[in-house]
């Protein structure tokens, strides 16, 4: 989805999750909610957040 192996960990690391007031994906995965990560992956990749 990120296009490369980078590009998904510069995004992990640094791109805030809408709804999340800035937490990045890290954040939540840091804060046992990798669920909730995977669902908001799950709806970008079905275009619900284009």
């Amino acid at each position: 989805m990120a296009g490369s192996e980078e590009a998904a960990a510069l995004w992990f690391r640094n791109q805030p999750i809408p709804g999340w007031n800035g937490k990045t994906a890290r954040d939540l995965v840091r804060q046992g909610k990798l669920e909730t990560v995977l669902a908001y992956l799950l709806a970008v990749r079905n275009g619900i957040f284009a």
